[in-house]
Formats: structure tokens, C-alpha cells, sequence
């Protein structure tokens, strides 16, 4: 069914990122100035929230925040963004999630992980963020088992589609138990990890597609590969995606732009994959010449603005 205005629940973590900058990194034991802290809101779910959210989604995100002052800012900038955190509770007692990112002027770089508030969130809050009335859910596999399969159950129980747009790491959590879902996307890292096969060309890319598949029903498989393009997969024929010849930054990727458009245009085109495709692929554009970050996710008028200006042939208005 065609929603030109999908509500789309996203099930995934939210964090605040700490950037420390320096000019080098400590030796060990050792001490060095920062000559800068930067705090920023991260995690996959707050990210796919956004991104959503700029394009024109009704978003839903829901996730777990401590009982800190990272939870008021957290939620506050979700206000902003007009995401709707209703669902994502505030644990008592809690610290909200948080990465301590460590790095240098030659773009080394340390990252220290708190998953704080995030094990806490239970089976009753999934439960609870389904009576928001999605018409579908994004699932980020970063969250504890039975998190990922309480919204599995929840979301057959719905017969609403579920989208798996972050893969569950496979020495914790095994592909198969999730069963069934609409559309699969990982990356070239991802489909190695869970296949041993790395995708370097259409053979290894299908080799890779049919592994998935046998793991998880999936009416697509997606692998992203980066400056190549997007390789697609629904069972029986297969097809590729060039990425557009933008400059990409360096340590920048655009696959959750990608998965946001993915599905919101899927959803949008009445399950036209090649469209949502299209579309994702020039979401990923524009999100990669805006430089990457948060506020980089474009909006839906930037995507028009970019198209019209590289005369692209695609019609953003054809809904």
C-alpha cells in the first residue's frame, strides 16, 4: 500500500558522542592535551530518526536514555529534528549510552564505548512503541537479543514489513532467528562477516546474496559498496546500482542515508525497489557533498535542489 507520508518506527540505540581532539594520542600510561571537546548526538536509531524525518517521514524512534542531563539534550535536539521519542523511556538510575571518541590530527582514532540505559530497555517497551501505529519498522541489530526478538514478533504480529538496516554481530545473535524481513542491507564488511565472501565482483556479490537469503527470508537483499554502488538481489535476478561521481570525505560513508531514503521511498512507491533505489542512491549524493555528520542528512528539498542542478533523470515529484 502507497504512503505518501509513511510513520515508520525506528528500533535502535541513541547515544551522545564525546569527540576529544588532540594533536596526538597518549603513550601508554601516558598524558596529552586536548585542544578540544565536541558532543554530539549519535547511535544508529537517532540517526535513521533524522534522516527520516528531514526527508519527510513521520519518525518514531524507540530506544532507551538514562536519567542525566544527556537525555534532556538528547531529547530536546529530537524535538527539534520533530522526531517523536515518546517510546524511547528514561531509565532511573541510568547513564544515557554514551561513545568517548579519542582523536588526532592524522586521523588516528580511539573510540570507548558505555552502553549504559540501552541494556535496560525491555520487552513491555517495544510492545508499548507499536501502539504508535507504524506502517513499518526499521531495525538497527545493535541492541540486546531479546530486544531484536520481541520486534520481530512484534512486528509478524502487526503484519507491518520490517526493514534490517544494521546486521546483529552473528557470534551473539544468529541471522536465522530473525526469520523473515522485507529488506536486508548490509555492506561489503558485513556480508564478508556473516558469508566469508567478500563481494569484490557480480559472482561473489550473488555468491554473497544467496549465503544471506539462506539465513533470513528476505524479499531483497541490498549490499552497499561503496564508491561502487549498491548491489540488489530478490531471489532470483540481480541488479546494479552506480553510486553517483561525487567527492566522498574521507572516513565518511553514506550508508545510513541510503537506508533511511531506502525505505522511506519503498514505502512511498508502493514497494517500487528500483525507484527506492534510485532514490537512496541520490539521497547518498547529496548527504556525501554536504560533507557528512548529522547535519549532512538532507531534506527532502535539498534532494529536488540536487537532481535539478545535475540534471539528473529522475522525477522526486512523480508521487
Amino acid at each position: 500500500m502507497r504512503v505518501l507520508k509513511p510513520r515508520i518506527l525506528v528500533i535502535g540505540d541513541a547515544r551522545t558522542e564525546i569527540v576529544v581532539s588532540t594533536d596526538s594520542m597518549p603513550e601508554r600510561n601516558g598524558r596529552t592535551e586536548a585542544d578540544g571537546i565536541d558532543y554530539y548526538p549519535g547511535g544508529k536509531g537517532i540517526i535513521s530518526s533524522v534522516a527520516l524525518a528531514r526527508l519527510g517521514a513521520e519518525a518514531v524512534l524507540c530506544s532507551a536514555l538514562g536519567d542525566d542531563t544527556y537525555e534532556k539534550e538528547l531529547v530536546e535536539y529530537l524535538e527539534f529534528e520533530r522526531v517523536d521519542a515518546r517510546y524511547s523511556p528514561k531509565k532511573r538510575g541510568e547513564s544515557t549510552p554514551i561513545d568517548v571518541i579519542i582523536k588526532d590530527y592524522n586521523d588516528n582514532e580511539k573510540t570507548i564505548t558505555y552502553r549504559g540505559a540501552i541494556d535496560k530497555l525491555n520487552e513491555g517497551d517495544i510492545e508499548e512503541a507499536f501502539i504508535s501505529y507504524p506502517d513499518a519498522v526499521i531495525l538497527h541489530g545493535v541492541l540486546p537479543e531479546k530486544i531484536i526478538d520481541e520486534t520481530v514478533r512484534q512486528s509478524a504480529d502487526h503484519g507491518l514489513p520490517m526493514f534490517l538496516l544494521t546486521l546483529p554481530d552473528p557470534s551473539r545473535y544468529p541471522l536465522s532467528r530473525i526469520g523473515e524481513c522485507e529488506i536486508l542491507v548490509t555492506d561489503e564488511n558485513g556480508a564478508l562477516k556473516y558469508t566469508g565472501i567478500r563481494p569484490s565482483d557480480q559472482e561473489k556479490c550473488i555468491r554473497a546474496c544467496i549465503a544471506l537469503s539462506q539465513r533470513v527470508k528476505a524479499k531483497y537483499v541490498i549490499i552497499r559498496l561503496g564508491e561502487r554502488g549498491t548491489f540488489l538481489f530478490d531471489g532470483k535476478f540481480s541488479t546494479f546500482v552506480s553510486a553517483y561521481d561525487v567527492t566522498q570525505p574521507k572516513g565518511v560513508e553514506s550508508d545510513d542515508a541510503f537506508g533511511a531514503a531506502l525505505v522511506y521511498e519503498y514505502l512511498r512507491s508502493d514497494g517500487d525497489i528500483a525507484r527506492a533505489c534510485d532514490f537512496a542512491t541520490v539521497v547518498s549524493a547529496v548527504y556525501l557533498t554536504r560533507g557528512g555528520g548529522l547535519r549532512a542528512y538532507p531534506y527532502f528539498e535539498d534532494v529536488r535542489r540536487f537532481v535539478k542542478r545535475n540534471e539528473i533523470d529522475y522525477d522526486v515529484d512523480e508521487l
